[in-house]
């Protein structure tokens, strides 16, 4: 299993205890790319491929209960996870509330619990990971349709059936019946049913990138 992990963290001392505990995790490789502030963390974050974000909660310039809250209001939906000196509830539910996905105290870092917690991040990948490829066959199947196999593919979605769409477009039933069947061959869908789900997933992850 390989990661990737960003370090917001200004005590370098406390950077190498990070490495030393995540090397003692023998089914994990990663690489770690070291920030010693939030200006840096977040010029990082936006040129690397991450799978996770560890956070000091005290950091030079700002809180890392502030940085939580700077990655969340630029749309960043990776994992983040706070580092504090001490398990300190307070100090967790504002962190959980400003975004943040976990939490660990650094004096737990060598032990099971940074391993729960870098699994829980292998996981939220993977399944992130699936759901992007998944994604990217839909519109690769859909670059194969033509204009009119469009068309005819959004009164699909709209729930209209063969004869309204083909009074719509002006066409004879058994030319829209070819369509349909041209449009669930292309996009792969057994049923209207399906295809309805796969279009929409797009249009879902069309309006997330917008925000």
């Amino acid at each position: 299993m390989h990661l990737g992990f960003l370090l917001v963290e200004d005590d370098t001392d406390h950077v190498q205890l990070l490495k030393r505990s995540l090397d003692r995790l023998t089914w994990l490789s990663y690489d770690l790319i070291h920030a010693p502030d939030s200006r840096r963390a977040i010029e990082l974050a936006q040129n690397h491929l991450l799978d996770a974000t560890f956070v000091d909660y005290c950091l030079s310039d700002e809180s890392g209960v502030q940085l939580i809250g700077a990655f969340r209001a630029r749309g960043d939906r990776r994992p983040i996870v706070l580092l504090t000196s001490q398990g300190d509830e307070y100090l967790v539910a504002e962190a959980m509330r400003a975004g943040a996905s976990d939490y660990i105290a650094k004096n737990d870092l060598n032990s099971p619990r940074l391993g729960d917690v870098v699994r829980r991040i292998a996981n939220y990948s993977s399944h992130v990971l699936r759901q992007e490829r998944a994604l990217s066959e839909i519109w690769r199947r859909l670059e194969l349709l033509t204009p009119r196999e469009r068309e005819v593919m959004e009164m699909m979605v709209e729930g209209k059936t063969t004869h309204e769409i083909a009074d719509a477009m002006s066409r004879s039933d058994n030319t829209i019946k070819i369509h349909r069947s041209h449009v669930l061959r292309k996009m792969q869908a057994h049923t209207p049913a399906e295809l309805t789900h796969m279009v929409l997933q797009t249009r879902t992850a069309e309006l997330q990138q917008q925000y």
